[in-house]
């Protein structure tokens, strides 16, 4: 006999009264569908208040969906996914994420529902062999199936190996260049190079295998308004998300209260979504003009062409293999690309 009630899906019981309610009040009026109505508008800005202004949602109809998406996402077919012995995606979702990520689900033994760094640091096996799936993601639940917690550092403990072990097995793959994201300071890529060089060798690989590509946002012999918004106008699109931006400014060795005292101008206030989708580069100045200039001409090749090859040869120096023009076409580049492959001939 099957029990009157059954914990194993929120499909077993009746839609709560609140649910109701909150579905009738929003059953009023047209609206634009498809993501352009204020009621999908008002519940992204609540995941954004909690996880951060760069969060992007997808909204989807039920949470085997939400799982099979979200690993297809991270993997690719020859990855595989390590999950407790008797995880949901395991267990219940009758083969789709293994269907539809086209990866293979580890079942890692777990009598309290919980994963361990032991148990998760023994399945990392048959690294770089093309017969073994290659570890992608470490799945956890909270709470577990069985009922139990992951305290915060046994948390902290998984995450840290994930992290520890995905860096090291960057290195000993065959991946040969690393591409940096666009308005790093010559700094910042001196330090990644020589992160690159440390782990590397820890797999008795040659650095000089790696080869470092920085975007460099250019903007030769452009007007100060033009010039402006091409580089400082896009700075603040980076800053403007709290996670990354935060992350960008701190690897430049950059202060934050500027980035703050930025994301606080009036022209953000009031914003249901991120600044960069709402204002175009050139609106972006009077945020702009909060952030040191200095940031500007240490992260990015702006000025005469001379000067700009000379910003240009910092990062070069600084431990870059090749450099990629970015935030300008090629056609306001071209004076600089033939000053630059004047230079290297010379």
């Amino acid at each position: 006999m099957k029990p009157s009630r059954s914990f194993a899906s929120d499909n077993n019981a009746v839609v709560h009264p609140e649910v109701l309610e909150a579905l009738r009040r929003a059953n009023q009026g047209h609206v634009v569908g498809y993501g352009d109505d204020p009621h999908t508008e008002s519940a992204v800005a609540k995941f954004r208040e909690h996880f951060g202004a760069d969060v992007a949602v997808f909204f989807v109809f039920n949470g085997t969906a939400a799982n099979v998406l979200s690993l297809q996402a991270l993997t690719r077919p020859f990855h595989a996914v390590l999950c407790p012995e008797w995880s949901h995606i395991y267990t219940d979702e009758c083969g789709a994420p293994e269907k539809f990520t086209g990866c293979k689900l580890v079942p890692l033994g777990a009598p309290d529902g919980k994963l361990t760094v032991e148990t998760v640091a023994h399945a990392y096996h048959g690294i770089g062999d093309q017969h073994h799936v290659q570890p992608r993601v470490i799945s956890i639940t909270q709470s577990t199936e069985m009922g139990t917690v992951y305290r915060p550092e046994e948390i902290h403990a998984l995450a840290g190996f994930a992290h520890e072990t995905g860096a090291r097995l960057l290195a000993e793959s065959r991946l040969d260049g690393v591409i940096l994201p666009p308005i790093v300071t010559p700094v910042m890529v001196a330090a990644a190079k020589e992160r690159i060089r440390v782990a590397c060798e820890r797999v008795d690989r040659d650095p000089s295998e790696i080869r470092v590509v920085v975007p460099v946002v250019t903007a030769p012999d452009m007007d100060e308004v033009e010039a402006m918004s091409i580089s400082a106008g896009r700075l603040v699109t980076y800053l403007q998300y709290p996670y990354y931006g935060d992350t960008l400014a701190t690897a430049n060795g950059w202060d934050l209260g500027p980035v703050n005292e930025m994301r606080n101008h009036p022209q953000f206030q009031g914003l249901t979504r991120a600044a960069d989708l709402t204002f175009h580069r050139h609106e972006m100045l009077g945020p702009a003009s909060l952030l040191p200039r200095e940031w500007i001409f240490d992260s990015c090749a702006i000025g005469t062409v001379d000067e700009c090859v000379s910003n240009l040869v910092r990062f070069i120096d600084a431990g870059a293999d090749e450099i990629a023009t970015y935030g300008s076409t090629p056609r306001q580049n071209a004076k600089l690309i033939t000053a630059w492959r004047e230079r290297k001939r010379g």
